[in-house]
């Protein structure tokens, strides 16, 4: 499972996150485009170098790399189709996809992939559902962890199982009045835990 910010901070956010990764797989995507470098950077160092392990920023890659990050993300519009082979050493690589087409042509390098917007979005008031990415018949590339985006709270989060590898969840965790009851009703749903 993943959970990825807000882009502005939000009351008791480290300490959620801290909490979020003790769960087992759960990565928690940090996606603060209005912070600097050094701001992000005093934001990751908060986390201990463990903790970081559980960690991928969504900018300053190079950097991140540094930081004790294991893993990288590229936006749709920041996205290599390839890498050097020092560039592929040790780091999980995920990236953003709006349909299909792009899916299935992403190159082995990306491990993950989220598609997005499966469900008219929580945290985007903007952002609503593209019904053609629910046809997941048209995925042909599973060398790819397909990871569902999009509107996922504790009533749709179930129907994904059978077609995604995993979910990411966003607004149905932050913008709830209690974050954490939120996170550990979809996890538990999503793991078969109840």
């Amino acid at each position: 499972m993943r959970i990825i910010t807000l882009a502005e901070a939000t009351d008791n956010e480290s300490k959620l996150i801290r909490t979020f990764i003790t769960y087992p797989e759960v990565i928690v995507h940090i996606r603060k485009p209005a912070l600097s470098l050094e701001e992000l950077k005093m934001f990751i160092h908060g986390f201990t170098v463990q903790e970081r392990k559980k960690l991928v920023v969504h900018s300053y890659q190079e950097q991140s790399r540094t930081w004790g990050l294991e893993r990288l993300h590229y936006s749709a519009s920041s996205r290599p189709m390839s890498f050097t082979p020092r560039e592929l050493e040790g780091y999980r690589r995920s990236t953003s996809v709006h349909d299909w087409a792009t899916f299935n042509k992403l190159p082995q390098a990306y491990q993950d992939a989220f598609i997005s917007p499966l469900f008219t979005s929580i945290s985007k008031h903007d952002y609503r559902a593209n019904e053609a990415i629910r046809d997941t018949g048209k995925r042909s590339n599973f060398r790819t962890n397909l990871i569902a985006l999009g509107g996922i709270d504790q009533d749709n989060i179930e129907s994904l199982k059978q077609h995604f590898e995993d979910v990411a969840l966003c607004g149905s965790v932050w913008l709830s009045p209690n974050p954490l009851v939120s996170f550990k009703t979809c996890y538990k749903l999503w793991h078969n835990n109840l």
